[in-house]
């Protein structure tokens, strides 16, 4: 299989604590004097990523959220075309969430999620 997520030139491993791809339609609705509702569809499918890594030492934690921008060019593999496709990708409002998870013998281990959204 490909890499499933590939962020502004940075390969990101398998998540194991969670990887999930939605899609939803952008839709514009708006009401006539007459009562009757009218809908747009602006734009079908936009993706929707959402990701989280947990047990990430620190080392690895620090590349994988240094790669993650306001404006990502963003390769995922795609379960239902089985291809890569590319869009370009915004962290949504919380852009990452970081976490420590355990302490132990001088070494941390991190959780680290987040959340792309298609522009």
């Amino acid at each position: 299989m490909e890499n499933l997520l590939k962020i502004n030139d940075v390969v990101f491993p398998e998540a194991e604590g969670g990887y999930d791809i939605s899609y939803s339609d952008k839709t514009n609705s708006y009401e006539s004097e007459s009562g009757e509702i009218t809908v747009e569809v602006i734009r079908q499918k936009m993706t929707t990523i959402s990701v989280k890594y947990n047990g990430l030492l620190e080392s690895k934690l620090k590349e994988l959220a240094s790669a993650i921008r306001v404006v990502n060019t963003v390769s995922y593999y795609n379960p239902i075309t089985g291809s890569l496709e590319t869009r370009t990708m915004k962290a949504d409002d919380s852009r990452i969430k970081i976490s420590k998870e355990n302490y132990k013998n001088n070494l941390s281990v991190w959780s680290l999620s987040f959340n792309l959204e298609e522009m």
